[in-house]
């Protein structure tokens, strides 16, 4: 028998929650293995399955929606075949929850005295008592053992009508990967600076890789398949913000979420980028700027401004289109008043949605002051096309540009009644 003793053993918690009235059921959206943690945000860091002997922590965090207070959480390590007895639970910890809402659980298993057994291992993690999901990992090179019988759950909030699709080889490759794999490298071109996307997935679900670009933006891609979809962080030395990838025909949907003050993904300040395999043009994405805590390498683009890019193509309706219905306005203006002087300047950018995935913008703006007025309008009729995911709306302008809004306000009847695109408020009443 293999002379084992766990010293030094600590599971360290971190529970933040943020409270959200109405949520009945609970779920995991994700669990993440990883080398160490990033503040702010608790973010995942060095995502794998796979850790050295030498490995000082193993992480876990683990993000879960519709905890109910009263409820008990419980983190568990066990070695699965590294000693001679099978299953050994190694450290275990619970914790009560205070409040109902969101929250994220960091564990940590610290490396014993003697080093780690080489083998394979397994984090648990438990809600009042029931199993509710697993995740294996191996020390040493061991190969991962096959996952318990409660799997982890799929992420939440993943847009459910932008499904992970098989992809057809768009060209050859060094070595012929299955057509659903994630390995591959993906473009987006906008105004003369390209985006990269270089992936590797491995047999164990795990998928690497780099973002750079070429104004000399380069970011850390780690996550893992849940459901077909890649999940992780994407990071550089300024901060991360957590990713969701999908596979669509020849596109790969890659959307980035800012962290929340919580610590969870923060749905509402996500950008959606289109990237398309082995370097084809495609409609380009919207990031935050530059050189921020979460930031994306390029600055976003205004509902006003010059649409990027080309399209690759459009996806089929999603249904939900009917939702998204009449004209859409953001106003801003200013006035001052000085010795008798008055001036005055307001400007009006909108949309018009038909309900049934079409829609026309413009802008108006008007000048008021002691030398006289001034109206200005863009001509009308500008057309895209638009499809509801979720609660995410995704604009195609017709010269093949993309953007991504946010639905601000939903009424009970499912009518979308405002937008959030680039921090600026659309919405019906402000076209009165």
């Amino acid at each position: 028998m293999k002379d084992v003793t766990f010293l030094s053993v600590t599971v360290l918690m971190i529970f933040c929650l943020s409270f959200f009235p109405g949520l009945q059921a609970q779920q995991v959206t994700a669990v993440y293995l990883c080398q160490s943690v990033m503040e702010p945000g608790t973010v995942p860091v060095d995502i794998t399955r796979q850790f050295g002997p030498d490995a000082p922590k193993i992480h876990a965090v683990v993000i879960v929606d519709g905890l109910q207070q009263g409820m008990v959480l419980k983190g568990a390590w066990v070695s699965v075949d590294a000693i001679d007895v099978p299953n050994y639970e190694i450290d275990a910890v619970e914790v009560r929850v205070q409040e109902s809402g969101s929250g994220r659980v960091h564990f940590s298993l610290s490396r014993p005295n003697n080093g780690w057994p080489a083998g394979n291992y397994r984090f648990d993690f438990y809600v009042n008592d029931q199993p509710v999901t697993s995740a294996t990992f191996s020390i040493g090179g061991a190969a991962t053992s096959p996952p318990r019988s409660a799997p982890t759950p799929p992420p939440a909030k993943l847009p459910p009508q932008v499904p992970p699709q098989t992809r057809p080889q768009s060209q050859p490759q060094p070595q012929p990967q299955p057509s659903n794999s994630y390995t591959g490298t993906y473009t987006l071109n906008s105004q003369g600076v390209v985006l990269t996307l270089v992936l590797q997935q491995d047999a164990q679900g795990n998928v690497l890789g780099s973002l750079t670009s070429t104004t000399g933006g380069q970011f850390r891609v780690e996550g893992t398949l849940q459901d077909g979809a890649a999940v992780g962080t994407c990071y550089d030395q300024q901060g991360g913000v957590y990713f969701e990838a999908h596979l669509q025909g020849n596109q790969l949907l890659f959307t980035m979420i800012e962290p929340g003050a919580n610590g969870m993904p923060d749905y509402t300040r996500s950008r959606q980028l289109v990237f398309v395999r082995g370097g084809a043009a495609t409609a380009p994405g919207q990031m935050m700027a530059p050189g921020q805590p979460g930031a994306y390498p390029y600055p976003p683009q205004g509902m006003g401004q010059p649409p990027m890019g080309g399209n690759a193509g459009i996806p089929a309706p999603s249904g939900q289109e009917a939702y998204l219905q009449g004209k859409f306005c953001h106003w801003s203006g200013s006035s001052s008043y000085a010795t008798g002087e008055y001036s005055g300047y307001s400007s009006t950018t909108w949309a018009y949605f038909d309900g049934q995935g079409n829609f026309t913008y413009g802008s108006e703006a008007a000048y008021t002051g002691s030398e006289g007025s001034m109206y200005n309008q863009s001509p009308g009729g500008e057309m895209g096309q638009y499809r509801v995911m979720g609660n995410q709306v995704l604009l195609y302008f017709a010269d093949g540009s993309q953007g991504v809004a946010t639905v601000h306000v939903r009424q009970p009847d499912g009518r979308i009644t405002e937008l959030m695109y680039e921090g600026d408020l659309y919405a019906v009443q402000l076209c009165d």
